[in-house]
């Protein structure tokens, strides 16, 4: 159980077309689960706030995409890296064997992206996507949320900027699924044009904190965890 809790929230936003994907692989869970989804044609950051509206206080939580596909071994042994971190991100593969994610960096220009170095190694980085992640229910029970801006991108390095700015450290563990990115969402029409559509909020709002943090985690930089 993560951290005595008997149950996890576990939340998925689903732009209104829920595939089975994630849904038939969340028997790899290894605690009790609660699933909240949200399928409102809303931005994403909206949809995830949405569906926090309905957990439970003091519960920890994991966001996950319905186009994550877990794995019998994604959480195995993930319990050891709780005493590191407040928000946990995972190591996701592409099913044709790419690599999609292993952490993020940011820039001093207000620029983010995944670092792609493959490591094996627990981390310390800028920020995790949400397409697969873990929060520690502190975060929310304080009142953090997502921005809600019209888009599908950028809350989740937004929301990890600002977790940092608490004193929250955000962590990378080598743990393997597989992201079909944008599987479920390619019926959408104006997927493409809100994919990138809060870029410019996201600068607007987080340049200091990227500058702040590029020394740390700028371009391909992580900090080695020492887990045991």
């Amino acid at each position: 159980m993560a951290r005595g809790a008997p149950v996890i929230d576990v939340i998925m936003p689903t732009l209104g077309h829920m595939g089975d994907l994630t849904a038939n692989s969340l028997h790899h869970l290894p605690w009790p689960y609660n699933l909240i989804t949200c399928g409102e044609r809303i931005g994403w950051g909206q949809a995830i706030n949405k569906c926090l509206e309905q957990r439970v206080e003091g519960r920890d939580a994991i966001i996950i995409d319905d186009d994550v596909q877990l794995l019998p071994e994604t959480f195995e042994g993930f319990e050891r890296y709780l005493p590191y971190g407040h928000i946990f991100g995972f190591k996701l593969y592409y099913p044709s064997g790419g690599l999609q994610h292993d952490g993020g960096w940011v820039s001093d220009e207000g620029g983010a992206g995944h670092i792609f170095s493959g490591s094996d190694s627990p981390s310390y980085v800028a920020y995790i996507t949400t397409s697969l992640s873990y929060f520690k229910s502190e975060l929310f029970d304080i009142g953090m949320r997502f921005p809600e801006w019209p888009g599908y991108q950028w809350e989740d390095v937004a929301f990890c900027l600002e977790a940092e700015r608490h004193i929250y450290n955000v962590v990378y563990v080598p743990l393997k699924a597989y992201h079909h990115e944008t599987a479920t969402k390619r019926h959408l029409a104006d997927w493409g044009a809100r994919f990138n559509a809060n870029w410019n909020l996201f600068k607007e709002g987080y340049l200091l904190d990227c500058r702040r943090l590029a020394a740390k985690f700028g371009p391909s930089r992580r900090i080695l965890l020492n887990a045991t």
